[in-house]
């Protein structure tokens, strides 16, 4: 017995999917983008595709896929390295579920932060500003600043993390250093931070004799024992600046030194020595910011 009965055999087209970059810098604030895209010569269509990443190897799938493209944030954490999604698998829903063809790598950078903070908010007019450069991103970066003086941005080259930036000395005076941008060898953005800097003016100390009934004062005096007392008075110039405080070191007759706390703009002790000639000497002053500078 001969059947007449008709075989059909259909041959499908098994699709063809890939994954480009859409965009390639990526932070928690701005996730990056890629795109998978799928073609396929059949009706009313729908796939399963099946992707993984290189930072922690998660695989995910989109089971009702239908078609052509889809795109899909970078939510992944990266912030010093690449991140590449490539394509596993994709193939059509039919009872057939014919396994298609695959290809491209979709490679999303991270977008470089740096922080910008002083090593000492405080410095003496003798010393060096010191800032620390924090930054994230894939190095060498390429830094631009501004000393917070007027002048134009400044740039620099860094191919450490953290780095160290250190600048002459301004001038007595407060500076704000702020980050302008920064850029690493894919992405760049905006920097964060304001490092503040005070530079204390350095005090003088001008020792002078007070008579406390006229409030004259000068530089060198002599009265007759029983018409004292006398006031040595520590001024202290500039009149104003920064710190109000100060430890002055003195000496008598080139004695050993003595010490006094003394106030902007000027402080004074009560004298009143036996029959002699006094010769009082500053030796050293000291402001009492956490500097502890040398006037």
């Amino acid at each position: 017995f001969t059947s007449n009965t008709p075989v059909t055999v259909t041959v499908k087209q098994p699709p063809t999917a890939s994954i480009s970059t859409q965009v390639a810098c990526s932070n928690s604030n701005a996730p990056g983008l890629f795109d998978i895209t799928v073609t396929s010569t059949a009706t009313n269509p729908s796939f399963t595709v099946t992707y993984s990443n290189s930072v922690n190897g998660a695989k995910y799938t989109n089971s009702n896929f239908s078609g052509p493209s889809i795109s899909i944030l970078d939510t992944i954490p990266h912030p010093n390295s690449a991140i590449s999604y490539t394509l596993d698998t994709v193939y059509d829903n039919s009872g057939n579920q014919c396994t298609g063809i695959i290809s491209g790598t979709a490679v999303i950078y991270p977008i470089p932060t740096a922080t910008i903070s002083a090593k000492s908010d405080t410095i003496c007019i003798s010393n060096p500003v010191e800032l620390d450069i924090v930054l994230s991103g894939i190095g060498p970066w390429v830094v631009k600043y501004n000393d917070g003086i007027g002048g134009a941005d400044q740039t620099v080259n860094i191919a450490t993390n953290p780095y160290s930036l250190n600048l002459a000395n301004p001038g007595s005076g407060s500076y704000s250093y702020t980050i302008v941008s920064v850029a690493d060898q894919n992405c760049s953005s905006n920097g964060t931070g304001i490092a503040k800097v005070t530079v204390n003016n350095p005090a003088q100390v001008t020792l002078l004799i007070e008579d406390p009934g006229t409030l004259n004062r000068v530089v060198n005096d002599s009265y007759c024992q029983g018409f004292g007392p006398r006031n040595l008075v520590f001024s202290i110039s500039p009149v104003s600046g920064t710190g109000n405080s100060f430890q002055v070191e003195y000496t008598i007759n080139n004695g050993p030194i003595q010490s006094q706390l003394v106030s902007r703009p000027d402080s004074s002790i009560s004298l009143n020595p036996t029959v002699g000639s006094y010769n009082y000497k500053v030796e050293n002053v000291f402001d009492l910011t956490k500097a502890n500078c040398k006037g």
